[in-house]
């Protein structure tokens, strides 16, 4: 789906890496500090170093994960990694993505293609070209029987099916009928969604509550999300609707 919202990220001196964050309303800047460590004649990457006392650090293009005196507590073997959440982190080898614990060992199985959203409870994955969701210790729960999808949002996740997105719960049930092009996540207890290249949105029980008549869209956040429509000469003119569908303002971009 395509928004007009982004993520800028900038470094100053090699040292420190800020992204500035506008969803449509708001900005947000968040600050990550970089520190090098030398090992065995190696450099690392440090950064991230959380409320588990460990950081994600790459040396010699592998990943592992030191800890807050720079000892290395599991070795950079791996393609990618990411850092540690709920005592696990999802790391790659040889094409192949699997969960670890604090201590390296493996704590579910890995066998999937890819990995994505666990923390939700419900992960995310793809299995031979189709997407499904398993729990958290590893069992399938939905099937794998989607195109396409998205993490579970305010209890319910986007998926897609031949062409068409819909929305189903956290047992596999269709709550939403797969009559979308594009669908976004529940954000605000609204969800953006596409038609006929337009956008506009649905709540949970897929009652269209702003009409899809828009050309660009972001999610809701604090109760407003920004809209755009196009003039005859594909100019743009941006604004806020509420959660009712009445239009706050709009404004002529340059």
């Amino acid at each position: 789906m395509k928004v007009n919202c982004f993520k800028l990220r900038a470094s100053i001196a090699g040292a420190l890496n800020f992204y500035i964050t506008y969803n449509g309303t708001k900005y947000q800047v968040t600050i990550n500090i970089l520190r090098r460590t030398r090992y065995e004649k190696n450099h690392y990457w440090n950064w991230n170093i959380n409320y588990y006392g460990l950081a994600r650090v790459n040396k010699n293009d592998k990943y592992g994960f030191v800890d807050k005196a720079g000892k290395e507590v599991i070795p950079c073997v791996y393609d990618n990694a990411n850092p540690f959440q709920d005592g696990l982190t999802l790391v790659a080898k040889d094409g192949k993505w699997k969960f670890i614990d604090k201590a390296g060992e493996d704590v579910l199985p890995s066998d999937f293609d890819k990995y994505d959203s666990y923390f939700n409870k419900l992960t995310r994955n793809r299995k031979n070209g189709k997407w499904g969701f398993t729990d958290n210790t590893g069992k399938e729960v939905i099937p794998y029987l989607f195109d396409d999808a998205n993490e579970f949002s305010e209890g319910l996740a986007s998926v897609a099916k031949n062409g068409k997105y819909g929305f189903i719960d956290k047992t596999g049930k269709e709550v939403i009928p797969f009559i979308y092009d594009s669908a976004d996540t529940f954000q605000d207890g609204l969800a953006c969604v596409e038609k006929n290249d337009k956008y506009g949105f649905i709540d949970k029980a897929g009652k269209e509550i702003v009409p899809i008549i828009y050309d660009d869209a972001c999610s809701f956040s604090d109760g407003l999300a920004r809209v755009a429509k196009y003039g005859k000469w594909k100019e743009e003119k941006w604004g806020f609707v509420d959660k009712k569908g009445n239009s706050t303002f709009y404004v002529q971009s340059r």
